[in-house]
Protein backbone atom coordinates (compact mmCIF):
# COMPACT_ATOMS: atom_id res chain seq x y z
CA UNK A 1 0.00 0.00 0.00
CA UNK A 2 1.51 3.67 -1.03
CA UNK A 3 2.34 5.54 2.25
CA UNK A 4 1.86 8.88 0.28
CA UNK A 5 -0.55 10.38 -2.03
CA UNK A 6 -2.33 8.69 -4.86
CA UNK A 7 -0.21 9.02 -7.49
CA UNK A 8 1.64 6.16 -9.00
CA UNK A 9 4.92 5.32 -8.78
CA UNK A 10 7.32 6.95 -11.40
CA UNK A 11 5.23 10.40 -11.39
CA UNK A 12 5.49 13.55 -9.69
CA UNK A 13 2.60 16.09 -8.61
CA UNK A 14 2.30 20.13 -9.36
CA UNK A 15 -0.86 21.18 -7.01
CA UNK A 16 -2.75 24.84 -6.07
CA UNK A 17 -4.94 25.00 -3.55
CA UNK A 18 -7.14 28.48 -2.70
CA UNK A 19 -9.16 28.36 0.58
CA UNK A 20 -11.82 31.27 0.73
CA UNK A 21 -14.04 31.35 4.00
CA UNK A 22 -16.84 33.99 3.46
CA UNK A 23 -17.83 33.42 6.91
CA UNK A 24 -17.05 31.19 9.71
CA UNK A 25 -19.41 29.09 8.66
CA UNK A 26 -19.15 28.76 4.76
CA UNK A 27 -15.89 28.16 3.09
CA UNK A 28 -14.79 27.01 -0.39
CA UNK A 29 -11.66 25.23 -1.77
CA UNK A 30 -10.31 25.18 -5.05
CA UNK A 31 -7.48 22.78 -5.74
CA UNK A 32 -5.35 22.22 -8.88
CA UNK A 33 -3.24 19.20 -9.76
CA UNK A 34 -1.02 18.60 -12.90
CA UNK A 35 0.09 14.98 -12.23
CA UNK A 36 2.74 13.19 -14.83
CA UNK A 37 3.73 9.53 -14.36
CA UNK A 38 4.97 6.88 -16.48
CA UNK A 39 4.08 3.34 -16.34
CA UNK A 40 3.97 -0.59 -18.00
CA UNK A 41 5.49 -3.38 -17.93
CA UNK A 42 7.91 -4.66 -21.29
CA UNK A 43 7.89 -8.12 -21.71
CA UNK A 44 9.67 -10.44 -24.71
CA UNK A 45 8.33 -12.51 -27.46
CA UNK A 46 8.86 -15.55 -24.88
CA UNK A 47 7.02 -13.75 -21.84
CA UNK A 48 9.55 -13.00 -19.79
CA UNK A 49 10.13 -9.13 -17.93
CA UNK A 50 12.50 -6.81 -20.21
CA UNK A 51 11.60 -3.66 -18.52
CA UNK A 52 9.57 -2.52 -15.42
CA UNK A 53 9.26 1.47 -15.91
CA UNK A 54 8.13 1.26 -12.07
CA UNK A 55 4.34 2.53 -12.17
CA UNK A 56 2.66 0.26 -10.47
CA UNK A 57 3.73 -0.58 -6.65
CA UNK A 58 2.50 -4.19 -6.82
CA UNK A 59 5.05 -5.41 -9.42
CA UNK A 60 8.36 -4.77 -7.76
CA UNK A 61 9.47 -7.39 -10.01
CA UNK A 62 12.42 -6.63 -12.52
CA UNK A 63 13.53 -3.26 -11.39
CA UNK A 64 16.80 -3.89 -11.59
CA UNK A 65 17.03 -5.53 -14.97
CA UNK A 66 17.47 -2.27 -16.44
CA UNK A 67 17.81 1.21 -14.81
CA UNK A 68 15.03 3.45 -15.42
CA UNK A 69 14.59 6.96 -16.50
CA UNK A 70 12.34 9.28 -14.57
CA UNK A 71 8.73 9.37 -16.45
CA UNK A 72 9.50 6.48 -19.11
CA UNK A 73 7.46 4.00 -20.33
CA UNK A 74 3.71 4.90 -21.09
CA UNK A 75 3.41 8.53 -19.60
CA UNK A 76 0.18 9.91 -18.91
CA UNK A 77 -0.39 13.32 -17.54
CA UNK A 78 -3.66 14.06 -15.73
CA UNK A 79 -5.12 17.72 -14.50
CA UNK A 80 -7.44 17.77 -11.64
CA UNK A 81 -9.63 20.66 -10.68
CA UNK A 82 -12.14 19.83 -7.06
CA UNK A 83 -14.03 22.80 -5.95
CA UNK A 84 -15.08 21.91 -2.65
CA UNK A 85 -17.88 24.00 -0.74
CA UNK A 86 -18.41 23.60 2.78
CA UNK A 87 -21.21 24.65 4.93
CA UNK A 88 -21.48 23.93 8.82
CA UNK A 89 -25.36 25.50 9.66
CA UNK A 90 -24.79 24.39 13.31
CA UNK A 91 -21.69 23.56 15.08
CA UNK A 92 -20.14 20.24 14.02
CA UNK A 93 -22.56 19.21 11.50
CA UNK A 94 -21.24 19.63 8.13
CA UNK A 95 -22.97 19.71 4.35
CA UNK A 96 -20.31 19.59 1.61
CA UNK A 97 -20.52 20.31 -2.11
CA UNK A 98 -18.00 18.69 -4.26
CA UNK A 99 -17.05 18.57 -7.98
CA UNK A 100 -13.91 17.35 -9.27
CA UNK A 101 -13.08 17.43 -12.97
CA UNK A 102 -10.47 15.29 -14.19
CA UNK A 103 -8.86 15.03 -17.97
CA UNK A 104 -6.03 12.67 -18.46
CA UNK A 105 -3.79 12.31 -21.55
CA UNK A 106 -2.79 8.81 -22.36
CA UNK A 107 0.08 10.05 -24.42
CA UNK A 108 1.24 6.71 -25.60
CA UNK A 109 -2.11 5.88 -26.84
CA UNK A 110 -2.96 9.38 -28.36
CA UNK A 111 -6.11 9.08 -26.12
CA UNK A 112 -8.14 11.81 -24.17
CA UNK A 113 -10.47 11.18 -21.68
CA UNK A 114 -12.69 13.59 -19.39
CA UNK A 115 -14.72 12.63 -16.25
CA UNK A 116 -17.00 14.88 -14.03
CA UNK A 117 -17.78 13.77 -10.27
CA UNK A 118 -20.23 15.34 -7.99
CA UNK A 119 -20.53 14.42 -3.95
CA UNK A 120 -23.01 15.66 -1.89
CA UNK A 121 -21.80 14.70 1.52
CA UNK A 122 -22.56 15.38 5.34
CA UNK A 123 -20.82 14.79 8.12
CA UNK A 124 -20.85 15.20 11.82
CA UNK A 125 -17.62 15.79 13.86
CA UNK A 126 -17.86 14.95 18.06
Amino acid sequence: MPLGPALPPNGDDISAKIIYNFTNRLRLDLLYRHQRSGEGLEFDSTGKLITNYGGYISHGEGEFLKPNIFLNGNRINRDILTLNLRFEPIRQYFFEIRYQYKYENLIYLNKKIKDHVFFLTFRLDY
